[in-house]
């Protein structure tokens, strides 16, 4: 099972069992391990904010057993201090011929403005680039989602270019992260 420690956030891989009691209930507490030990986690009902159109679909892909490792999975962003799931990140496939691999992210609106997204953002992108077949990590947001905008600067990301996405309703902005 996937697992990333930030300063203050455990990035772990969404278990099929949260998937399912996620669509049955609003919010619940369950068990899941954290670095080696059994930890009761706190699922509130704003987790998974808008990620939460894509748990049926999830849920049959962790039936077949993909996982975060198999480019697919949804990452639960923990606050250590509180053990509450406060986001979610992922990436939208695998890397792409060149090693190109666009991410996505949500943080539950009450815990937003704490820089939680970016230390996030900034950790998985490390990792994805420390992997040998990934290059480049993009990212997209809207023009006018502030938040996400400094969430890609705050995080290292550079600004690549933005066009009117008729289907998103505004101007898109695409970013991107090299390895080193």
């Amino acid at each position: 099972m996937f697992e990333l420690e930030t300063a203050r956030l455990y990035l772990v891989e969404t278990p099929l069992h949260v998937v399912e009691t996620r669509l049955e209930q609003e919010y619940f507490n369950s068990e899941l391990v954290i670095g080696g030990q059994a930890q009761q986690v706190h699922f509130p009902d704003e987790w998974p904010a808008d990620a939460l159109g894509f748990f049926p679909d999830l849920a049959v892909q962790l039936r077949q057993h993909l996982d975060a490792e198999s480019w697919g999975g949804i990452l639960i962003l923990i606050e250590k201090a509180g053990m509450v799931a406060v986001g979610n990140m992922g990436t939208k496939g695998p890397p792409d011929s060149v090693g190109t691999v666009d991410i996505g992210y949500g943080m539950n609106p009450s815990y937003e403005g704490r820089g939680y997204m970016t230390e996030a953002v900034q950790g998985f992108a490390a990792w994805l680039l420390a992997r040998p077949e990934v290059v480049r990590v993009t990212a997209d947001c809207l023009s006018t989602n502030i938040g996400s905008v400094r969430v890609l600067e705050k995080a290292g990301f550079l600004r690549l270019h933005e066009h009117y996405d008729a289907d998103e309703g505004g101007v898109l902005i695409f970013w991107e992260q090299v390895a080193t």
